[in-house]
């Protein structure tokens, strides 16, 4: 085949004209090949080979094919002119010098035989190159499309890319918030705790005071005794086996000051030690005014014990009278004033009053119970303060082992706590699956929660089933249960120790529970279990839930932090205190739960200050992912700030059960 810038060949025209004529269309074809004349302009390479090298001359509507292809419109007419007379020169020169025979002319006839066949070639190869064509149209599109989803996930993708940053941010931030609040509330609870001990040191101080004006009075007896002595001196002198020796008045009016400084002192040193500024020592006793006296001397006393007849001065180091130095009737008690000014003759702890007197062991404590509380280490040895404040991890291990302890006390009695929801989808399951699990930690005992909800409970889905038994089930068992294997037949236990009774997965089943059984199931459960936990359903006028209600010790409100759940919550409560369980819901835990990722952009705090006034305490709970997922509840997985908001869930309902009366 021939290329472009090569040679065809010699030339092998008959005449000199027919050579001129293959010249000139080498000439105008000098940039393409056979093929590609055969492509654009129609015939075989065969053929446009001959009329290159002159063998056959190109047929008039060829060459005018040929010019309208390769010519531009402009030029055409003089190049088709050009081509015209060379191909009739060459005709002529073909027809003067040789036969006919000798050189094969077309007819007209085998012309438009000869172009109807290279049309119909060039239609086939132009279909085929159309279909080729179309076929990479189409794969561009399809490439297109691919490019045009690609570029939509990647602009999706950086949408929950910066997403996600600003969630993480908003999280980061929200965490921060909370630590602070909750640091917040470390430093109010240890403000409480301050002014619980200012109280109780001012009311011992009192009770010092207290016990120091009966010392007082005490010596003013003495004092009196004294004075009725000196008048009784103008009388006939008493007898001498009946008269008080004078030594041993004054060494017992002085071992009575000693006894006053020695108060005095004690009280001084706990105002030291509460910072209370210590009052002026030269103010002295007026018109009964209880005040300090530093200037006692300072010796110790044995313990003192009530006056009688017999030992007026009992344990201040002075030995029993004789009963021949006798003190007259009148001077052994000297009449004291009681609350309410009426003269009493008792002893002076007659006029102490009744709430500050020691009283005696009762009957029913243990042997050894009074000493271990009244002479503990904590309140006789005396620990040294440290120089340095406490840092924020001590505090963060105070306020930890002070809510372990909330929970960790001991239950005097079975505790029924009750969880409920006027809405549904807030995590009230959640919720009960969460503190039921951190009670069974830490209190290291037996819990149980049950699901009465009437339509399709799910706590039996929040932890690993281990039994296909129900609550009805275990309802129709209840006469045969003798021992905690009997009923662990019928609970699943999770890796942190609660126990659940699932309900019916069929409303019309789980629908058919009653009253009287649910009561039965409960005083069943507390033999062998300290706290029952019951999951309720939306509806709380149902009468199972109104049951489960008047047996309640505990109530637990969850409440979801938006506008919606807050005024479900609201009216929740409003509806309890309307139906008789106005002191429940005042001694109920509130449960703001945003474990699903609900809350963002609402005030929770408002909502906190809101629930404030109507319950005892307001709980929240932060976002956790392990908790958004819906399925099996295990505080492992959770977050630490999740963890804790349990924990201190926990402790309020545990000090709600306890101060519960």
């Amino acid at each position: 085949m021939a290329r472009a810038g090569q040679r065809l060949g010699p030339l092998d025209a008959p005449t000199a004209q027919a050579e001129q004529l293959a010249l000139w269309l080498r000439q105008l074809t000098r940039h393409l090949t056979q093929r590609q004349l055969a492509e654009q302009v129609g015939g075989g390479r065969t053929r446009w080979g001959s009329y290159l090298k002159g063998r056959v001359l190109i047929p008039y509507p060829v060459l005018k094919n040929l010019v309208r292809a390769l010519v531009p419109e402009q030029h055409q007419h003089d190049v088709l002119l050009k081509g015209r007379e060379l191909l009739d020169a060459a005709r002529t020169s073909l027809s003067a010098t040789a036969p006919a025979a000798q050189m094969p002319a077309l007819t007209g006839p085998q012309v438009l035989v000869q172009q109807l066949h290279e049309a119909h070639q060039a239609h086939a190869k132009t279909q085929q190159t159309l279909f080729g064509t179309t076929h990479l149209v189409h794969g561009l599109l399809r490439m297109v499309s691919a490019l045009e989803e690609r570029c939509r996930e990647l602009e999706d993708a950086a949408e929950v890319a910066a997403v996600q940053a600003e969630v993480r941010a908003y999280a980061w931030a929200e965490d921060q918030l909370a630590e602070s609040e909750r640091l917040l509330g470390l430093a109010i609870d240890a403000l409480e705790r301050a002014r619980d001990e200012r109280e109780q040191a001012e009311e011992l101080r009192a009770a010092a005071e207290q016990l120091a004006d009966r010392h007082r009075r005490a010596l003013a007896g003495l004092d009196a005794a004294a004075a009725a002595w000196a008048q009784e001196e103008v009388l006939p002198p008493p007898d001498p086996a009946t008269r008080l020796p004078a030594d041993a008045f004054d060494a017992a009016l002085q071992q009575a000051e000693e006894a006053l400084g020695v108060h005095a002192q004690e009280l001084s040193e706990v105002r030291d030690s509460m910072g209370i500024p210590q009052p002026d020592p030269l103010v002295r006793i007026v018109h009964g005014q209880v005040v300090d006296n530093t200037a006692f001397p300072i010796i110790p006393p044995s313990e003192p014990t009530r006056f009688s007849a017999q030992n007026p001065f009992p344990g201040w180091g002075l030995p029993a009278p004789n009963p021949a130095d006798r003190m007259p009737d009148g001077l052994i008690e000297p009449p004291y004033t009681t609350a309410q000014g009426t003269p009493t003759h008792g002893s002076p702890d007659d006029a102490v009053p009744q709430e500050h007197r020691r009283q005696p062991r009762q009957s029913w404590a243990p042997l050894g119970y009074s000493a271990a509380v009244e002479l503990s280490s904590d309140r006789l040895i005396r620990q040294r303060r440290r120089s340095r404040k406490p840092r924020r991890h001590d505090l963060i291990r105070s306020h930890q082992r002070a809510l372990l302890d909330t929970i960790r006390y001991p239950a005097r009695e079975r505790r029924k706590i009750v969880v409920v929801s006027g809405k549904g989808g807030v995590g009230k399951t959640t919720t009960l699956t969460a503190l039921g699990s951190v009670l069974a930690v830490c209190r290291q005992d037996k819990v149980a929660a049950v699901d009465i909800n009437p339509d399709t409970g799910t706590l039996g889905r929040r932890l690993r089933r281990e039994t296909g038994a129900t609550i009805r089930d275990l309802i129709q068992a209840l006469p045969c249960l003798g021992s905690y294997m009997d009923v662990r037949r019928f609970t699943s236990q999770n890796p942190q120790g609660l126990e659940v009774v699932a309900n019916d997965v069929d409303p019309s089943t789980a629908s058919l529970l009653e009253p009287a059984e649910y009561v039965s199931m409960v005083q069943a459960l507390e033999r062998w279990y300290s706290h029952v936990l019951t999951d309720t359903g939306t509806a709380l006028t149902h009468d199972v839930t109104q049951t489960a209600l008047a047996h309640a010790d505990q109530l637990v409100v969850v409440a979801a932090p938006n506008v919606d759940g807050a005024s479900t919550a609201s009216i929740t409560l409003e509806i309890l205190m309307q139906g008789g369980y106005e002191q429940l819901v005042r001694n109920a835990v509130l449960v703001i739960n945003a474990s699903h990722g609900a809350g963002e952009g609402i005030d929770v705090h408002a909502i906190n200050k809101y629930f404030a006034a109507v319950c005892r305490k307001c709980v929240t709970v932060p976002f956790d992912e392990h908790l958004a997922h819906g399925a099996e509840v295990d505080l492992d997985l959770m977050r630490a700030k999740t963890r804790q908001a349990y924990v201190e869930l926990a402790a309020a309902v545990t000090d709600g059960l306890i101060s519960r009366p």
